[in-house]
């Protein structure tokens, strides 16, 4: 029963699935060059705090509307590694468990800061100064659930490396350098984590998610040459 299970697995091994490979690639460069853009608002009071948000509404949206779309592609691609893996198999069936609840976080942790924060921050624009505090404590409150929602996304996602990247080291050479390099993106992720203080920043978040996008760029690679 094992053997007539695992030919068909190994026979998918060998086969390029190219929608799955340039699906991580493009993803992984979209979402590097999303966070790189990242609007950053700097203001001395709250009134110049509220001005600034509708000035960057769109680029708000557009950064993180690339996110959740990538976050969804990415989803889908590791969905087919996991078929030509072996779903079966307990470290690939948790690495998708972990990896779907890690794009999960990240979608609303994209949908709060791209999409809620700027209604919220335009609404309260021409209150009064009693109701912008009421405005204020709204964007404390999502600025908390961001950093909740990403870190358990990060985490998640590199739980699910982790396990995909040592269930890959039997298959060739090759993995086995992307395996290398997937457990290395997560300690490096780790360690930005552990260092990098309690908030997670526009500037940081660079740091925390190029690692990760270097293993998926190698993973597309590996799977448009039919290497996993």
């Amino acid at each position: 029963m094992l053997a007539t299970m695992d030919q068909p697995i190994a026979s998918m091994r060998t086969e390029r699935d190219l929608t799955a490979g340039f699906i991580l690639i493009f993803a992984a460069l979209a979402s590097v060059t999303a966070v790189t853009h990242h609007p950053v608002i700097k203001a001395r009071d709250k009134v110049e705090f509220f001005a600034q948000i509708p000035q960057s509404a769109f680029s708000d949206r557009l950064v993180h509307g690339v996110l959740i779309v990538c976050g969804i592609l990415l989803l889908f691609a590791f969905c087919r590694f996991a078929q030509r893996q072996g779903i079966q198999r307990t470290s690939i069936l948790l690495g998708l468990i972990f990896y779907g609840v890690g794009t999960g976080a990240l979608i609303f942790a994209a949908a709060i800061d791209g999409f809620f924060v700027p209604e919220i921050g335009m609404s309260y624009l021409h209150a009064p100064a009693s109701s912008a505090d009421v405005g204020l404590d709204l964007l404390r409150s999502c600025s908390i659930s961001i950093q909740l929602f990403t870190k358990a996304s990060i985490i998640a996602t590199s739980i699910a490396i982790l396990l995909w990247s040592i269930s890959i080291v039997r298959v060739g050479r090759s993995p086995m350098v992307a395996a290398a390099i997937g457990i290395l993106a997560v300690l490096a992720q780790a360690l930005i984590l552990i260092e990098g203080g309690a908030m997670i920043t526009a500037h940081t978040i660079v740091f925390v998610v190029a690692p990760q996008m270097t293993w998926y760029f190698i993973m597309g690679l590996l799977l448009i040459n039919g290497r996993i």
